[in-house]
């Protein structure tokens, strides 16, 4: 019996770090994908004021 309860304690213990970790890992997902759109922002900023577009 003490066997099962330690159990049930480890796996409940584990499911809280492994949601925490998944927390935390889609939050910083979420501040990359906004620092590549502003990369994007700025590169197409430059392309569209370059002539590198345009056709000769």
């Amino acid at each position: 019996m003490r066997g099962l309860i330690k159990s049930v304690v480890i796996l409940f213990c584990l499911i809280l770090i492994t949601a925490a970790l998944i927390k935390n890992n889609q939050h910083s997902f979420k501040q990359s994908n906004q620092n590549d759109s502003n990369y994007v922002d700025k590169v197409s900023e430059k392309l569209q004021t370059s002539s590198f577009t345009k056709k000769q």
